[in-house]
């Protein structure tokens, strides 16, 4: 899965725009490849940090793996998988909007029409309408999660079906009819003797690799600039991740109207960060600085604190709240109550999520270095530019590699902490 997750969604749109050419292919295909290897990935860190009890006590019953997986390991982490399902529906949208900044159309290819007429009004008209959507995407997760959460109601000794919910899936099919249908996705366009013609065309100019001795040095200096951004962001990111997560996650009910608009308030400024993509942010920051590393580094960690703000909020409100209350009721202070009841079952999830926005930043880095931003989004889009594939296929190895190396970091150190 480090293959195709080392690639941002649009390096793979511009790749495959060389195959298909303008097809509505290009964005979905774009979006759907990396999607799919970043969701598998965070699943099974999601599955792994559940407690293995139930899991093996349906081993040592006699149960399969298949179905000690299906009833012990799964319901645990039911909430987790499906606020992060939702998340990356939130994710989605803002990938289509990064692709129509490279001419993919939608609310990407306006907001880049605005920038580049200098109409910040439009700009800002563009970023409400995508906070917008964003928004719903959330409101219908929560609203899903909820339903979930509560115990079925039962009918004699039957459980009753939850009408919400079969709505909710009947919406989903719907929806996935419509934009098939609406975009005229045809699967002939995929093996059309011109598509076939093209990935011929592009792979033989793409292999072997070029490992001149000129391009390897620009390539290390490259990526240590592309990893020098991407821990600046995150660094950035997860200390304010962890100091909003608390504020950021739903109260209990009863809260005081303080602590509920200081969680209104927190929830709405970490949508408003990750609904603004990261070239969005570049492009701001790029007017009030100079090009380089630093605004490359800020756009990712304003973004990445967004996102993990969220993550981390909704993995506290997945806790069991027994402890918690359990030392309330003891006669523990707040704090005290939060270090030992709180914080050791957060930072596994919450690591987790750090760990993996990491390797997200990684790849974040290239689409920000195609705006002039360093490391090895710069260099790519040169060799994109002059159709130098030899080049492009080395670089793109390069990146693959410091995915793959981020991912083994990420599961020594979630090891460690576990």
């Amino acid at each position: 899965m480090a293959v195709p997750r080392g690639l941002h969604e649009a390096v793979w749109g511009l790749l495959l725009v060389n195959v298909l050419g303008l097809d509505p292919w290009v964005g979905v295909l774009a979006i759907a490849v990396p999607c799919g290897a970043v969701t598998a990935k965070v699943f099974a860190d999601l599955v792994d940090e559940v407690p293995r009890g139930g899991y093996e006590a349906l081993l040592a019953a006699g149960a399969g793996r298949g179905t000690a997986a299906l009833y012990g390991l799964l319901p645990p982490a039911a909430g987790a998988l499906l606020a992060y399902a939702f998340y990356r529906l939130e994710c989605a949208v803002r990938s289509a909007v990064v692709l129509g900044l490279i001419g993919a159309g939608g609310l990407g290819y306006q907001l880049s029409l605005s920038f580049s007429s200098l109409r910040w009004d439009q700009v800002w008209s563009c970023v409400y309408a995508l906070t917008a959507v964003c928004v719903a995407a959330v409101v219908a997760g929560r609203a899903v999660r909820r339903r979930l959460a509560d115990p079925p109601a039962v009918r004699g000794d039957r459980l009753r079906r939850d009408g919400a919910l079969t709505a909710a899936a009947a919406a989903v099919l719907a929806l996935v009819a419509w934009s098939w249908w609406y975009l005229a996705l045809s699967p002939a366009a995929l093996t059309s003797e011109r598509a076939r013609r093209q990935a011929a065309y592009v792979l033989d100019h793409a292999w072997p690799p070029q490992v001149s001795g000129p391009l390897l040095r620009s390539l290390g200096s490259a990526a240590l600039a592309t990893v020098q951004m991407s821990v600046i962001a995150i660094a950035f990111a997860t200390v304010g991740a962890v100091l909003l997560s608390g504020p950021a996650a739903h109260p209990a009910r009863g809260c005081g109207p303080v602590r509920w608009g200081t969680g209104v308030a927190v929830r709405c400024a970490l949508l408003l960060l990750r609904a603004v993509p990261p070239p969005v942010w570049a492009l701001a920051l790029l007017f009030v600085l100079r090009p380089g590393i630093l605004p490359g580094a800020l756009a990712l960690g304003v973004y990445t604190l967004g996102v993990l703000g969220r993550l981390s909020a909704e993995a506290l409100e997945e806790l069991d709240e027994r402890p918690t209350r359990a030392l309330t009721v003891l006669g523990a202070s707040a704090s005290g109550t939060w270090l030992y009841a709180v914080a050791p079952r957060a930072v596994g999830p919450v690591l987790a999520y750090a760990l993996y926005r990491w390797e997200v930043a990684i790849r974040d880095t290239v689409l920000v270095g195609l705006l002039s931003a360093g490391g090895l989004g710069a260099l790519l889009a040169t060799s994109l530019q002059t159709f130098d594939w030899s080049a492009v296929t080395t670089t793109l190895v390069v990146l693959v590699l410091l995915t793959l190396a981020v991912d083994l970091v990420s599961d020594r150190a979630r090891q460690v902490v576990r």
